[in-house]
């Protein structure tokens, strides 16, 4: 089994196959043998097969989630669309959180509200961006498709999180660029930070166009106070992808923190330009408009930040000291928005400005 992972993990399904149905074969209670089979079948396109293979794992497994979507996703494939629909809310019925489930609704089903509960859900879901323009481009509505396609070239790769133990462990098996990106990301989630960055070099190593890698990259050595590394990693993020605005961000981060304050608003200022609803720049823009005395320009970038908490807490401020009526009901809408964010330190400082208004 293992043999067949380093194979489907490096791009070479059709090599693996064999591996699993012999450990299958050896093992008919291997769970994770049935798992891998499914998907290498769904990877090379024999959809018949992968069905099968992803049925015996349910077998085993029932309550397995990834395999309940893929096995959704192959039925629609094969042409049942409403079996596939049938089990998109099914899963929906056990976990109405999960963002693929709806999009695998939509895919079976052509339903906008299904593709639209997916983005709310997680606003990055690349695939369902593009699946809801193409509905919106069907029926002749150009512009909503553009307007939902705004920041498609940034997120087309961007999936929801999922409770996956056997993906996690064939991404491991991964050499190739992306997938020692896949292992960085995983390695800095667990707080490796060293060890996240090592891959992620090991990944430009072997792939110098990895814009993910190299936006990264910044962020990292920021963290563990390699300037050097961290203009690097953004000289070279800003060559592949300037559109991107997560890589103008992290340097702007990073430019606050060693206090180059000029250097930090003018990366803020293009992450804007690739993102008008980037909040967090348009916060720290604000901020350091508000540090230097220019509170009209402050508040102008608050307001663009829209629904921020900390956005909406500093105009709140700002309406304060301008003796502005609106001052409390801006507080209450960062007061809101502090809760549903679950921002216990924010929370304490909006309630500490509206005790001030009331005295």
């Amino acid at each position: 089994m293992r043999l067949g992972m380093a194979a489907q993990a490096n791009g070479l399904p059709a090599f693996a196959i064999p591996c699993y149905e012999r450990a299958a074969a050896l093992d008919p209670d291997l769970f994770a043998a049935r798992y891998y089979l499914g998907f290498a079948e769904a990877a090379r396109g024999e959809m018949a097969r992968a069905a099968v293979a992803l049925r015996a794992a349910l077998r085993l497994r029932a309550e397995s989630v990834p395999v309940r979507l893929k096995l959704a996703d192959v039925e629609r494939e094969l042409g049942g669309r409403e079996e596939s629909a049938r089990m998109a809310r099914e899963l929906i019925g056990r976990d109405a959180g999960n963002a693929t489930a709806y999009y695998l609704l939509g895919r079976a089903t052509d339903e906008a509200a299904a593709f639209e509960k997916a983005l709310a859900l997680f606003p990055r879901y690349g695939a369902a961006q593009f699946a809801l323009a193409a509905l919106h481009r069907r029926a002749n509505r150009l512009a909503e498709a553009a307007r939902v396609l705004e920041n498609y070239d940034r997120d087309k790769t961007a999936v929801p999180p999922l409770d996956d133990a056997e993906g996690a462990a064939l991404a491991e098996m991964a050499v190739t660029g992306p997938g020692l990106l896949r292992r960085a990301q995983r390695a800095d989630a667990a707080g490796d930070t060293a060890g996240a960055i090592a891959l992620h070099r090991q990944a430009v190593a072997l792939d110098s166009a990895l814009a993910d890698a190299w936006i990264n990259l910044i962020a990292l050595e920021a963290r563990v106070g390699n300037a050097a590394g961290a203009r690097e990693a953004y000289r070279q993020a800003a060559a592949l992808a300037p559109g991107r605005a997560e890589g103008h961000y992290n340097f702007g981060v990073f430019c606050l923190g060693v206090r180059s304050l000029d250097e930090a608003r003018v990366a803020f200022l293009a992450a804007v330009r690739a993102d008008q609803r980037h909040a967090d720049a348009l916060v720290n823009l604000g901020s350091l408009a508000g540090e230097r005395g220019r509170l009209d320009e402050a508040a102008r970038y608050f307001e663009q930040a829209g629904e921020s908490a900390r956005a909406r807490f500093h105009l709140g401020q700002i309406r304060m000291l301008r003796r502005d009526g609106r001052a409390r009901a801006t507080l209450e809408e960062a007061r809101a928005l502090a809760v549903k964010g679950r921002d216990a330190g924010l929370l304490a400082a909006i309630d500490g400005e509206l005790a001030r208004i009331s005295r």
